[in-house]
């Protein structure tokens, strides 16, 4: 009888969870970030991440300077936070804290190609045209 017991009390101890978070979400608006082990989130961290030369972004490390935000309206699911109004435009990271740890970093705005077309298929050539269809 004492193994289910334990089983249980390591499965709610983990860490939070975010699975999706809405996007583009321009700053002075509200974000939803959706997952599990968000109903008693203590606080929100987001920063801006610089505006950085054009291409693939390396692993993630969380900013060292981080704004604070109140969750809003926390469920076991989900926590909406609102994004500072003085925030420039641009990519935003986040992560949720709960009494059981840090949720793993989690993308805001980040720019998302879903298919590319060009006068050479997926290449354009020089005086020719290139569409890239896509998030952010």
């Amino acid at each position: 009888m004492l193994a289910p017991a334990l089983l249980t009390v390591s499965v709610l101890a983990a860490p939070p969870q975010v699975l999706w978070a809405s996007d583009p979400i321009p700053p002075g608006c509200t974000a939803l970030l959706f997952g599990d082990g968000l109903g008693r989130v203590s606080r929100v961290e987001l920063a801006r991440l610089p505006d950085d030369p054009p291409g693939t972004p390396g692993k993630l490390a969380f900013p060292a300077r981080a704004a604070r935000c109140e969750p809003l309206q926390p469920s076991p699911q989900s926590v909406k936070l609102r994004v500072p109004a003085e925030l420039k435009p641009g990519v935003l990271v986040c992560r949720v804290a709960t009494p059981d740890g840090l949720s793993a970093p989690v993308w805001l705005n980040r720019p998302a190609a879903w298919w590319v077309q060009g006068d050479q298929g997926t290449a354009g050539s020089p005086g020719g045209w290139l569409r890239v269809q896509g998030r952010c």
